[in-house]
């Protein structure tokens, strides 16, 4: 009786374990099933992202496809346009060409022979004046005027004048900027203007070999020869509105103030101006006078300047 009872429980107790396993089974199956489904779901969602993103690109590939073509286009056409402007140019171009060689000719056969003492020179639109050298002093040609205004606003594009007028000097310009209009001008002239040395300055300023031995620069009256304070009103004039010195310079004395070449001072870096301005005193506008030393960055309304070539 016992026995058949143990039996009894046992095969109960078995048919509830297989119950119940199969109940976890079914229910972990049931769980993967939803998991996977969710899984599913999902890789269907990513596959619709990246079809819209793969849309996206192709059109943008599409787009950019024609904005290439597009620029492609327009450079070819471009070129046509510059090929045909070349073509409608070249003999413009032969013609500059021509000018430039024949002006190139003319300078080097100009530079070939020796000058007499007040020989004229204007290559590049700045007249100048041979100054016959006499010992250490070699020959050289210098402006027979101070450089005007719109000689510079030619080579720099702009006017640091004061005092603007076209044909007055340039002023208001410093040391470092007399340098830089320099560069440009040999830049574009393949020349070597300079500013002369003070040696070169004072030996045109008395007249070189041709000097009479004026007190100024062409004369012993100062009227007729310099703007100074007396008569200019305070403020610079046009260049070559006194009379010239004994080799057809003006204004050597008075008007504005010209830059040297030299370096001055213990450490070298002063420069000099010489020969008066339009608020000197006759005085300082003896082509003797060495007014003062002045840094090269220094800049006032009575600075200005005037070139060398050298021959």
């Amino acid at each position: 009786m016992l026995y058949r009872l143990i039996r009894s429980v046992l095969f109960m107790f078995v048919i509830s374990l297989a119950v119940a396993i199969c109940f976890i089974s079914d229910l972990v199956i049931e769980n993967e099933v939803v998991r996977q489904k969710n899984k599913i779901t999902e890789l269907h969602a990513e596959k619709k992202e990246l079809e819209a993103q793969l849309k996206v690109a192709n059109d943008s590939n599409g787009q950019l496809r024609h904005d290439v073509d597009s620029l492609v286009t327009t450079i070819v056409s471009i070129k046509k346009i510059e090929k045909q402007k070349q073509s409608t140019e070249k003999p413009q171009d032969e013609i500059k060409n021509i000018d430039s060689t024949m002006n190139e000719q003319l300078s080097f056969i100009h530079t070939q022979i020796s000058p007499r003492n007040g020989t004229m020179y204007n290559p590049d639109g700045i007249e100048l004046v041979y100054v016959e050298g006499k010992g250490d002093i070699q020959g050289f040609y210098i402006g027979k005027f101070e450089i005007t205004q719109s000689q510079w606003v030619s080579i720099m594009g702009d006017n640091p004048s004061h005092f603007k007028g076209t044909d007055q000097p340039v002023e208001r310009v410093s040391w470092n900027d007399t340098q830089k209009f320099l560069k440009q001008l040999n830049d574009r002239t393949s020349k070597n203007y300079r500013l002369p040395t003070e040696a070169e300055w004072e030996f045109a300023a008395r007249g070189g070999t041709a000097s009479k031995g004026y007190e100024y620069s062409g004369s012993n009256n100062i009227d007729d020869v310099a703007w100074y304070k007396n008569n200019s009103k305070d403020k610079p004039h046009p260049v070559g509105s006194k009379l010239p010195n004994e080799l057809g310079i003006h204004d050597m004395s008075g008007n504005v103030e010209e830059w040297c070449l030299d370096t001055l001072g213990p450490k070298r870096d002063l420069r000099v101006c010489r020969g008066g301005f339009f608020r000197s005193s006759p005085q300082d506008c003896c082509y003797s006078s060495r007014k003062a030393s002045f840094s090269p960055s220094f800049m006032y309304a009575y600075f200005g300047l005037r070139v060398v070539l050298p021959h």
